[in-house]
């Protein structure tokens, strides 16, 4: 037996919620977001093939310190992890003739962060630590998607930070050039602070860049 329910004459749809616009920032890698929008030439610029490979190597060695432990890493690479290094670049496809200067520049990186007092802080276990950590959400009624070098709690604070592996050009002050950077990604690393206020609101959450090639850290104001 069936049942015919007829709806009311002046029944309409109910009013669909406004939409919300989607954007995709950082979708495939946080250090390529503005690589190369109004920089200056470097020594070893990003702009190139070898430059990008020379980051993706970096960050993959920084995230497999902060997850095993900085201690491995702190008297200097050995011989059998350089070589990797090599075999990872090569693989990468970075031609013959710039491989050592790409190993010397991972090399560079990677020791300045294990060696410092802030690479150590940044790669050492920490509360509630991630890294390249996807996180999504609503920033100023965009959807944005956001993939964080590295993250974590200390002292109460959720730090939010990029590692960059550009370098100042030939001639031009680190201070200069850490302006220069800041301009370039500072949107990006707002964007990623306010996607963490928006989980932890009572938490006070800081973002900053760490240039590992020069073992420099920024903290962006968000």
């Amino acid at each position: 037996k069936s049942f015919v329910r007829r709806l009311p004459d002046d029944w309409s749809l109910p009013e669909l919620a406004p939409s919300v616009r989607s954007t995709v920032k950082a979708a495939a890698s946080a250090s390529d977001i503005g690589a190369g929008v109004g920089q200056e030439p470097v020594r070893f610029s990003l702009k190139t093939e070898e430059g990008r490979q020379v980051g993706t190597i970096v960050h993959r060695w920084l995230e497999r310190y902060a997850r095993e432990g900085v201690d491995q890493g702190v008297e200097g690479l050995d011989k059998s992890s350089v070589e990797r290094i090599r075999r990872q670049l090569t693989r990468a496809g970075v031609v013959a003739s710039q491989i050592d200067h790409a190993v010397d520049r991972v090399r560079t990186c990677l020791q300045n962060a294990l060696q410092s007092e802030r690479g150590q802080w940044l790669l050492s276990p920490h509360e509630e630590h991630a890294c390249e950590l996807e996180i999504s959400g609503v920033v100023h009624n965009e959807l944005v998607h956001g993939s964080i070098d590295r993250t974590f709690i200390a002292d109460g604070i959720r730090w939010v930070v990029d590692y960059k592996t550009t370098a100042p050009a030939k001639g031009e002050s680190v201070d200069g050039f850490l302006v220069r950077e800041e301009n370039i990604y500072r949107e990006q690393v707002q964007t990623y602070v306010e996607l963490f206020r928006h989980l932890e609101e009572r938490r006070e959450v800081r973002g900053a860049l760490y240039f590992p090639t020069i073992d420099s850290w920024y903290e962006i104001a968000c």
